[in-house]
């Protein structure tokens, strides 16, 4: 007799028992109809279907396959990647990172060395001449009444280093704030991080219009690039982690306009305001209230999805999906997995092939960094109005927001970025020629001057996508933080080498050029990504 049958037998013979049992006595009392009753139940739960499956089991099956488990770029796809909530998102993240492009670009009009005249002889003279070192105070005098902090602290002559530091620290700060708040945002959230720095951002802006001290300006303004480093950093990852894959790289360009039009802004508020306190206090005290905005705007879901947290991740989702008239039902977030690779800085330097890679492309960061703030700097002395020629620089970086997405896709990542630096050389090269030959016609150093702006623009958004793609995915953050860092450090010379120009009008551009045509030969030790699958573990960086 099989198993089955004995099973049969056994449980038709329990059966039979429990009628006798049951009929024992006419009339049971309450309590055993009740203990009687709850065995019939026991028993009934137990039941198996032909299959062999308890009721319950199968009833708990049918409900979960109705539930259907999807990862972030799947949900973002049916909340509908393009619409309403989308669009909310990337402006309010536009507004507010709205002044993120004045901390740096502030010095531009604040540290601005006014032309002065000899009162003598009535002679007008550029910063670039140095014989007013030679004469009283008495004998010469700025040629308006705009003050910066040149003409308050006389930060002229043998101070004039004290005037480079000051736009030069701004960096300093700001390449150790993307080592700390790089970190402090992994761990406690983009959000969290970015707007209590955001506020100190503006708030160490703020207090530069009070501040009688050029030892405390300069302290403050490190405190500035410190905290600056955390908007600067996040904002980027909110809008590209909280948009649809289609449609990524459009909202990270589109949100990267605002940087222009807010340097454009900040030029027509210095033409406006000739107090360089008042510039700072302008350029800070409205935008207090876009903190506010801030607080509304939502979290990363994939922080929130990496971190534990997927309740909060599918709500933020599903009000996605509420504002673009989507509905999303019966599917539940896939929860990622953190890569617990345990991989380090440390790793980007343990093998030749390795260091190779990370060192070249670390100069190549460092020197997009120098030359475009030299260049930055350099459209004050390079003839005309200093106002219009900020300003036409800032509008020149718009259009290489398009021109970085075409050329990308069509000609590649390292050619883009390789053309793009031999043209840099090029116009540079021919503002140093007009230089020397002493040309009267300042509107053609301004257009090369804009030439090589756009060109150091397209080869610096390109670095981004080309960088990211060079390094693995296990040590792709890493890599790319250690960039910035050095981007960040190259801008910091960027002051210094402008002021370069105090020796000779050549020198700066000089220098922009050799070291471009360092970083077009760091490039031939870089391979092309584009069309090949993305690097994700460690050994596939040594796959050229």
């Amino acid at each position: 007799m099989n198993t089955s049958t004995e099973h049969e037998e056994l449980k038709t013979g329990s059966e039979s028992a429990l009628d006798q049992q049951q009929h024992v006595s006419p009339e049971n009392t309450p309590i055993e109809k009740e203990i009687l009753q709850h065995e019939q139940d026991n028993t009934h739960e137990n039941e198996k279907d032909e299959h062999g499956t308890n009721l319950s089991e199968n009833q708990i099956a049918s409900d979960s396959k109705e539930i259907e488990i999807i990862d972030i770029d799947e949900f973002l796809i049916r909340t509908k990647e393009c619409g309403l909530s989308q669009f909310a998102i990337v402006l309010g993240m536009m507004l507010v990172t709205f002044t993120l492009a004045y901390t740096p670009f502030i010095f531009y009009f604040i540290g601005f060395d006014p032309h002065w005249i000899d009162t003598e002889n009535g002679t007008a003279h550029y910063r670039e001449d140095n014989s007013r070192c030679f004469l009283n105070e008495s004998q010469w005098r700025y040629d308006h009444e705009k003050t910066t902090v040149v003409t308050e602290y006389g930060l002229i002559c043998d101070k004039s280093w004290m005037l480079s530091m000051l736009g030069s620290i701004v960096f300093v700060g700001w390449a150790l704030g993307s080592f700390v708040f790089g970190f402090f945002s992994d761990k406690y959230g983009r959000k969290l991080v970015m707007i209590p720095c955001l506020f100190f951002d503006l708030f160490c802006l703020f207090l530069h219009g009070f501040i009688s001290s050029i030892w405390v300006l300069m302290a403050v303004r490190f405190i500035m690039g410190f905290f600056h480093a955390a908007p600067a950093i996040n904002s980027y990852i909110l809008i590209v982690e909280l948009i649809g894959p289609n449609y990524r790289v459009l909202a990270a360009n589109v949100a990267g306009v605002v940087w222009g039009i807010a340097t454009a802004v900040l030029a027509l508020k210095a033409f406006l305001i000739d107090d360089w306190r008042n510039l700072c206090i302008a350029a800070s005290a409205p935008y207090f209230v876009l903190v506010v905005l801030g607080m509304f705007l939502p979290e990363s879901v994939r922080w929130l999805n990496a971190n534990g947290r997927s309740e909060d991740a599918e709500k933020i989702l599903h009000k996605v999906a509420k504002y673009n008239k989507r509905t999303i039902e019966n599917v539940c977030l896939k929860q990622e997995v953190e890569d617990q690779s345990g991989y380090s800085y440390l790793d980007l330097f343990n093998t030749r092939k390795v260091l190779k890679i990370t060192l070249s492309q670390a100069y190549i960061w460092g020197c997009l960094g120098m030359v475009y703030y030299t260049l930055s700097w350099a459209f004050a002395d390079l003839g005309g109005d200093m106002y219009l020629n900020f300003i036409l620089a800032s509008i020149v970086e718009l259009p290489m927001h398009a021109a970085c997405v075409i050329c990308l896709q069509s000609f590649g990542r390292k050619r883009t970025v390789v053309v793009s630096l031999f043209l840099t050389v090029v116009f540079t090269l021919v503002i140093m020629i007009l230089i020397y030959l002493q040309t009267k016609h300042e509107e053609i150093k301004l257009v090369f001057g804009l030439l090589s702006k756009s060109c150091i623009s397209l080869a610096f958004m390109s670095s981004y996508m080309w960088s990211a793609e060079i390094f693995p995915t296990v040590v792709r953050t890493q890599g790319l933080s250690f960039n910035i860092v050095t981007s960040r450090l190259g801008a910091a010379v960027s002051p210094f080498t402008n002021n370069l120009d105090l020796i000779h009008p050549i020198l700066p551009f000089f220098v922009i050029c050799v070291s471009t045509i360092v970083a077009l030969f760091m490039c031939l030790f870089l391979p092309e990504t584009l069309g090949k699958p993305t690097r994700e573990k460690f050994e596939d960086i040594y796959d050229d």
